[in-house]
């Protein structure tokens, strides 16, 4: 099974004319090449199926599990896609894994086509293009999903207050329940880790969270920040010297990028690397866990998209979404092995995906994944979800006494 690069908007779409377009319309869509993002990009192409403005997979049907599964993670993403003889254009624009030097760079390239809509995936995208966008005398609609800290990133200053041709779908992670199992794998443990990016809010926030959630249960905190991907082996093993008995990492990419380095600093030590976001065990953390929400961040990301352009949806008047779901989380045995940590059968009994034993990406058990990933493939008529839509599109809109709340 391979890792993701392949999005669905490229290997499959077929666009079909908007009922209200009028003239041709250009979504750029910027994202970076790993899988949590390609759950969102899943979801939004799920959601523009069903409302008439992509076509399915022809093959979707003849496919088994499986094959819909490698489909999705197969590599080979075009970078652009376009029909000329159609009212919408999409333009798929990918930052390589974790490369933040290079992204406004990339951004600018992808607003040099001139796009009507910017569909930013991540907050370093979305704070990359609304910096760059903000001066603009008139601005694309810029739609974000796949985010933690919104307002603390500078995306908005609540819900409703922000720039107007702003607007979201952002998630929190629940690091009460991410605490929690680090003291369901060692009962025992009385001092745990933080290592983060001090240079992004996800990761101060996560850090803080983190600390308060684990003081509150008891255990004592050693917190290192870093700025930078060559700071994580020194601070991995700084701490592993103070005798912490597990790190955990808030999802920040500089920390994402650096999973397998701060593995590789304590594996002699025998300390088990929990972090923030469940796919993590892809890259090499022993435990992951966090919000699996990532593809209905899409779908609703989608419902506002293809509401916008079918004329129904004033960004300037629709809300900041949060949509933080439950808890999943999975187990890297063959990392934890590596590191002779022991994982409780309860844990491996429990786990909702585990990282592929024999090869890149994940095995997945639970069913609530499983059935988004064969959702995918079948998205829902319109009249299927018209009562969920209408009721996700109700809760957006800020009213006048919404704004005042907030200001």
């Amino acid at each position: 099974m391979l890792m993701k690069t392949a999005t669905l908007f490229v290997l499959f779409v077929i666009l079909l004319v908007p009922a209200a377009a009028q003239d041709k319309l250009l979504v750029s869509i910027i994202s970076y090449i790993q899988g949590s993002y390609g759950l969102t990009e899943a979801g939004i192409q799920n959601t523009l199926v069903s409302y008439g403005f992509l076509e399915p997979p022809a093959q979707a049907d003849a496919m088994t599990f499986e094959e819909k599964w490698d489909a999705f993670w197969a590599t080979g993403r075009d970078e652009h896609l376009e029909n000329n003889a159609l009212g919408v254009d999409f333009s798929v624009t990918l930052a390589p894994d974790f490369d933040l030097a290079t992204l406004s760079t990339l951004v600018d390239q992808a607003l040099d086509e001139e796009p009507d809509v910017v569909i930013a995936l991540s907050a370093p995208i979305a704070q990359t293009v609304l910096n760059i966008t903000q001066n603009m005398e008139d601005p694309p609609v810029v739609m974000f999903a796949a985010v933690y800290n919104p307002f603390e990133s500078g995306l908005g200053q609540a819900p409703c207050i922000k720039d107007d041709n702003v607007i979201g779908i952002y998630g929190v992670n629940p690091y009460d329940d991410i605490v929690a199992l680090i003291v369901k794998q060692n009962p025992a443990i009385q001092t745990i880790g933080t290592l983060y990016n001090s240079s992004v809010a996800s990761g101060v926030y996560g850090a803080e969270e983190i600390r308060t959630v684990a003081e509150g249960m008891g255990l004592h905190v050693e917190t290192t920040a870093v700025t930078s991907i060559a700071d994580l082996r020194p601070a991995a093993e700084g701490l592993a010297s103070k005798g912490v008995e597990a790190i955990v990492m808030p999802d920040d990419l500089v920390s994402r990028a650096g999973i397998q380095v701060v593995v590789n600093a304590t594996i002699d030590d025998q300390i088990p690397i929990f972090y923030s976001g469940a796919d993590a065990v892809v890259f090499g953390a022993t435990v992951g866990a966090g919000f699996d929400e990532y593809f209905l961040h899409g779908v609703e990301l989608g419902l506002l998209l293809a509401s916008y352009l079918n004329g129904e949806l004033d960004p300037a008047t629709t809300a900041i979404s949060e949509e933080s779901g439950r808890m999943v989380y999975g187990v890297n045995t063959t990392v934890a092995a590596m590191q002779e940590i022991e994982i409780p059968p309860e844990m491996l009994d429990n786990m909702d995906l585990m990282a592929n034993p024999t090869g890149s990406g994940v095995v997945m058990f639970d069913d609530t994944l499983l059935a988004e990933t064969l959702q995918m493939f079948n998205p829902m008529t319109v009249t299927e979800r018209m009562e969920m839509d209408a009721a996700f599109l109700d809760r957006t809109v800020c009213t006048n006494e919404m704004i005042a709340e907030q200001q």
